[in-house]
This record gives C-alpha cells, structure tokens and sequence, in this order.
C-alpha cells in the first residue's frame, strides 16, 4: 500500500478501530476517518518504514471493507465539512456565544503554554469547520477518544456538545498546566 502511495502521490485512509483487535484483523472500523497525505517515509530494520503524514479529507465508509492486498473500501466525501457541502445551519442555538468564548479561552491558554501566539478569527466558524478546529486544537490536551467521537460524529447538532466537553476539558488541563508553570517561573510550587 506505502509504495502504491508513494508512486502514484495519493494519499491513503486512516479510520479508527471501533472494536476488536488492531493487529490480525477482526477489528471493526468507525464510519468516518480522513485521508492523510505522506509527508515522510524513512526505511528501518525488516522491511518496515516510519511514516509521517497529515490528515487531510474526512470522509464516510460507505461499503464493507475488503482485506486483499489490504484493507479498502469505497468512500463518500461529501461529509458537512466539505466544500460542495452545506456549510452548517448556522443555528446561533447550536454555536453559542458562550461556546466560541471557550474556543478563544482555550487558544489564548494554549498560546501561553506553548509560549507563542496565534491569531484568533474574528468570527465564529461555521459548526462543521469549528468542530474540525476544535479536534486539532485540542491535541495533547483533551482524551483522544473524546476527540475520535467528534471526528466520527456527522450532524452539527450532535457534534457541538462532544467539542464542548473537549474545550472544557482542554482548558482545565491547560489551565494546570498554566498554573504549574507560573509557579515554578516564581521560585516554587503551590498546591491548592
């Protein structure tokens, strides 16, 4: 499959293990997963390889998964993200203000954690694109599974309440990590 990818400049898909074993088949695969982009591949010991690559594409599995020569399937990307896709409902209901104000919280807790700064959009994104920024944002700092459901998840409606519980859960972890790392700039740590 790598040097199908290499040869040809095509990405391949990632899709998370809903159930079962990752390694000797009989895993069962969530409906949704990205294309990923390889952007490195460096050869190691036993014809096995280091692979670096970037998400790119969400898209939906829309038939039974075949394993010879390995595992493929047939892909829909017209998910809402997509460009030829309806861009959100734009209910202010769904994206509230309260929850935009988490996003920019969390990207000015971040920034400080990091020591660098990024700019802020100026207007909220719409449901889809957010949810997608949230996922990334929120690397390191929110549990992958949260963020797995969020990515799998389809409908706006049901995706804003999962980057909810995300962005709260990332604040709180930057938050102690911020919280650590003022105190030891000042000469000891505080245990509150």
């Amino acid at each position: 499959m790598l040097e199908f990818c290499i040869e040809d400049s095509v990405p391949f898909g990632v899709v998370s293990i809903e159930a079962g074993e990752e390694v000797g088949g009989g895993a069962i695969p969530r409906s949704v997963g990205t294309t990923a982009n390889i952007q490195q591949v460096l050869p190691i010991s036993n014809d096995r390889f280091l692979v670096s690559a970037c998400g790119a594409k969400r898209f939906q599995i829309e038939s039974d998964i075949e394993e010879i020569p390995y595992p493929t399937a047939q892909v829909a990307f017209s998910l809402p993200d997509d460009d030829t896709a309806v861009k959100g409902t734009g209910d202010p209901e769904l994206l509230t203000p309260e929850i935009w104000k988490q996003y920019l919280t969390l990207g000015k807790l971040r920034d400080r954690v990091i020591g660098a700064w990024q700019p802020s959009p100026n207007n909220p994104l719409t449901e889809h694109r957010f949810c997608d920024s949230v996922g990334a944002y929120t690397e390191g700092y929110a549990s992958d599974l949260l963020r797995q459901d969020l990515l799998s998840t389809y409908e706006a409606k049901d995706r804003i309440p999962v980057a909810n519980s995300i962005l709260n859960q990332a604040i709180h972890k930057l938050s102690r990590q911020l919280r650590l790392l003022d105190a030891t700039r000042i000469g000891g740590i505080h245990q509150n």
